[in-house]
C-alpha cells in the first residue's frame, strides 16, 4: 500500500468523522439536548455554530471547480478562508452579549474587517455550491445599499454607512446569523434524516410497488404509477431533484415499453417530481424558510398546501390519462403489476412513520419532534422486524447523508439572510409595497402577473429558495396592501417559484431527467410545462378563493373545491383534446376559457358555472355522441 493510498484513507477517516460529529451536534440541538446538560446559548449563537460548520464544510470537500482536483494555490485560498470562517464564527459567538446590547450595530475596524470576510466567504461558498448567477445577485444585492440613493425610479432610498450594513448583515437577528439560520437545526436538519432514514428503510420501493398496483392495469397505467410514485416520494422527501433520480431511472424505461415518446415521458417525470417540494407531510427547504417568515407552525404551512397539491396532481393525472386514451398507451399486462394485497401486506409498516409525522403536525406539535419521532418509528419497526435495515452500518450512512444533503444549505441560507438583511437595511420592500400598487393602478391582478414573471425570469437562474425569497420580499407588502392575506402571497410566490423549474431554458427538473430519455431541452420542457400547467394556474386559484387554503368556512370550501376541481378537469381535458373522443378545437378554446371566472374574485355561484362547459361536453360525448371513439366531435353536432 503506497503513501497515497495512506492519506486518501485517513483523510476518508477524517471526512468521515467531521460528518459524524456535525451529525450528533445537530442531532443535540434539535432535540434541545445543551439545555438539558446547563449549557445555555442564545439563538444567534447557535445559528452562528451550525450555519458556519457547513460553510467550513463546503470549504473543506465541495471543489473549486466541478470535476477538478485542487491546485496549492486553492488550497492555500480553502485554508485562508476555513481561517477567516473559524474567526468571525469565534468572534460571534463570544461577542453575542455585546451586540445585543448594541442592537446589531457594528463598531470598529476589525468588525468590518470580519464583516467583509462574512461576505467573501458566502460569496465563494455560494459559487461552489449553488452556481454563478446566485453569487451575482449576492453582489447586487450587496452593492445595493451603499448606491441606493443614487438608484432610477423606484428604487432610490437613502444611503447606507459600511457599518450600518456589516452590522444589519452580520451582526443583527435580520441577518446570516439571524432568525432565518434557525431553520437548519428546527426544520432542515429533522426532515432531511427522516427522509434519509425512510430511503434506507426500504420505503422508496414500497410507494413504487404500491404505484403500479394503483394505476398499472389502467389505461395511462405506466405514465399514471409515475405520477403516484413521484407524489409518494415527494411527500417524504420535498426535494425535486431526488425525486427525479428516484422515480425516473424506474418508470421511464416502463413508459418507453408501453409506446410512451421520450419526450413525454421525460415530461411526466419532470413535471410530477416538481411537485413534490409542493406535497405536505414533507415540502421543500423554501416552506420552512416561508413558516420562519411569516410566524407560524410549519404545520400550519403543510395543511394550507394540501388542496393546491391535489388540485395539480389531479390536472397532471387527467392529462396523463386523456392522453393516453387518445393514443391507447401505457397499460401494463396484468402478471407486471403487483397485487395491491400483497404490496400492502409486504409493506403496510412504512405508512406508520408517514402517518405519526402528520399525527403530530396536524396535532401542531414543534416540526422537529414530530420529524425525529418519526425516524425513532422508523428504527423501531426496523428492530421488531429483524431485519437488519437499521444496522450500525446502515445508522452511520444515515448520519452521513444527512449531513451531505445539508452542507448546500449552509450557503443558501447565508444568501437568504444577506438577501433580507439587505432589504430590512433599505426598507426596500415598503417602498416597493406602495410603488408598485401605484403603478398597477391598484390592480391586483397586474400586481400577481408581475410577481409571476418575476420569478420565472429569477428561476431561470436560481434555486428555488432564492427565487422565492427575493420575489417575496418584493411582492407580499404590495399584496397586503391590496388585501392578499401574507400565507396566501407567499404561497402563490411559492408555486411560481417552483415553476421555473419547468420552464426552459434553465429548467431544472428537466435537465437532471434528461439524460434518461436521451431528448432535448426544448422538447422535453415544453412537455413538462404542457403537463405541468396547473402549476400556473392554481396559484391564481386560491388567491382568488383562500378557502382553498384555509379550510375555515367547511361549506364554502367545499364549493371552492368542486369549482376548482372542475376548472382543472375543464383545462386538462382542452389541452388534451380528449374525452371519451377528440375534442373540436372550439370546444377546446371554450373549455380553457372557462379556467377564467375560477381565477378572478367573483362569486362561487359564478365560478361554478365556468365547470358547464365541461360537463355538457362530458353529457354530450358519452350520451348523446355517436361514432368510433377517434372521431372528432364537433361543437352542436350528433
Amino acid at each position: 500500500m503506497g503513501l497515497n493510498d495512506v492519506m486518501h484513507r485517513l483523510g476518508e477517516r477524517v471526512r468521515r468523522g467531521l460528518y459524524l460529529s456535525i451529525f450528533l451536534f445537530f442531532l443535540v440541538i434539535s432535540t434541545g439536548g445543551l439545555e438539558r446538560v446547563g449549557v445555555y446559548l442564545y439563538n444567534g449563537q447557535i445559528n452562528a455554530i451550525t450555519l458556519s460548520s457547513l460553510l467550513l464544510l463546503v470549504l473543506l470537500y465541495v471543489p473549486v471547480t466541478p470535476g477538478k482536483g485542487r491546485s496549492p494555490l486553492w488550497r492555500a485560498l480553502d485554508f485562508l478562508l476555513i481561517a477567516a470562517t473559524l474567526a468571525f464564527t469565534v468572534y460571534y459567538v463570544y461577542s453575542f452579549d455585546r451586540f445585543i446590547v448594541r442592537f446589531g450595530t457594528a463598531q470598529g475596524v476589525q468588525e468590518l474587517v470580519l464583516g467583509a470576510l462574512v461576505m467573501v466567504v458566502i460569496f465563494e461558498t455560494t459559487r461552489r455550491t449553488m452556481g454563478l448567477p446566485l453569487v451575482v445577485l449576492l453582489l447586487l444585492f450587496t452593492a445595493y445599499p451603499f448606491v441606493a440613493n443614487l438608484a432610477p425610479g423606484i428604487l432610490r432610498t437613502n444611503q447606507s454607512n459600511p457599518y450600518e450594513f456589516v452590522g444589519q448583515i452580520w451582526l443583527s437577528d435580520n441577518g446570516i446569523f439571524g432568525t432565518l439560520a434557525t431553520i437548519l437545526p428546527e426544520y432542515i436538519f429533522p426532515f432531511l434524516l427522516f427522509a434519509s432514514a425512510i430511503s434506507l428503510s426500504g420505503a422508496g420501493e414500497f410507494f413504487k410497488d404500491l404505484s403500479l398496483s394503483l394505476a398499472g392495469k389502467t389505461t395511462g397505467g405506466t405514465a399514471k404509477a409515475a405520477v403516484l410514485a413521484n407524489f409518494f416520494i415527494g411527500m417524504i422527501s420535498g426535494s425535486s431533484v431526488a425525486d427525479v433520480s428516484t422515480t425516473g431511472p424506474l418508470f421511464i424505461p416502463l413508459m418507453k415499453k408501453t409506446r410512451y415518446k421520450g419526450e413525454y415521458a421525460g415530461g411526466v417525470i419532470a413535471a410530477a417530481s416538481t411537485a413534490a417540494q409542493l406535497s405536505p407531510p414533507v415540502m421543500g427547504a423554501a416552506a420552512f424558510i416561508m413558516a420562519q417568515i411569516l410566524g407560524v407552525p410549519y404545520g400550519d404551512i403543510a395543511l394550507a398546501a394540501i388542496i393546491p397539491s391535489i388540485l395539480f396532481y389531479l390536472a397532471l393525472l387527467m392529462i396523463v390519462h386523456l392522453d393516453s386514451a387518445k393514443g391507447n398507451m401505457g397499460m401494463l399486462s396484468a402478471e407486471l403489476v403487483p397485487g395491491i394485497r400483497q404490496v400492502m401486506a409486504q409493506g403496510w409498516h412504512h405508512l406508520v412513520p408517514v402517518i405519526i409525522l402528520v399525527g403530530l403536525l396536524v396535532g401542531r406539535q414543534p416540526p422537529r419532534y414530530a420529524a425525529l419521532a418519526a425516524v425513532i418509528a422508523i428504527i423501531i419497526i426496523s428492530l421488531l422486524k429483524r431485519d437488519g435495515i437499521m444496522g450500525f452500518r446502515n445508522m452511520h450512512r444515515m448520519a452521513h447523508e444527512t449531513v451531505a444533503s445539508m452542507v448546500p444549505m449552509g450557503p443558501m441560507v447565508g444568501a437568504a439572510g444577506t438577501i433580507v438583511g439587505v432589504v430590512s437595511l433599505t426598507a426596500l420592500a415598503f417602498k416597493l409595497s406602495t410603488d408598485l400598487v401605484t403603478m398597477a393602478g391598484g390592480n391586483l391582478y397586474l400586481v400577481l402577473i408581475f410577481g409571476a414573471i418575476a420569478c420565472l425570469i429569477l428561476g431561470m437562474g436560481l434555486p428555488t429558495i432564492p427565487a422565492y425569497i427575493v420575489v417575496s420580499v418584493i411582492l407580499v407588502q404590495p399584496l397586503a396592501h391590496l388585501g392578499v392575506a401574507p400565507l396566501v402571497s407567499h404561497m402563490f410566490v411559492f408555486y411560481f417559484a417552483l415553476a421555473s423549474m419547468l420552464t426552459p431554458p434553465v429548467a431544472i427538473s428537466v435537465y437532471v431527467v434528461m439524460p434518461m430519455t436521451g431528448t432535448g431541452l426544448w422538447s422535453t420542457g415544453y412537455m413538462a410545462t404542457r403537463l405541468g400547467i396547473a402549476t400556473f394556474i392554481v396559484p391564481f386559484l386560491f388567491v382568488a378563493e383562500n378557502d382553498l387554503l384555509f379550510a375555515k368556512h367547511p361549506l364554502d370550501t367545499l364549493v371552492a373545491l368542486v369549482a376548482a376541481v372542475l376548472t382543472t378537469l375543464s383545462l386538462a381535458t382542452g389541452l388534451a383534446g380528449y374525452l371519451s373522443r377528440n375534442v373540436h378545437w372550439l370546444w377546446r378554446v371554450i373549455l380553457v376559457a372557462a379556467v377564467l371566472p375560477s381565477v378572478t374574485a367573483l362569486p362561487l355561484s359564478i365560478k361554478l358555472l365556468g365547470g358547464v362547459p365541461f360537463l355538457a361536453l362530458l353529457f354530450w360525448q358519452l350520451v348523446l355522441a355517436r361514432g368510433p371513439a377517434n372521431a372528432e366531435v364537433a361543437l352542436g353536432s350528433g
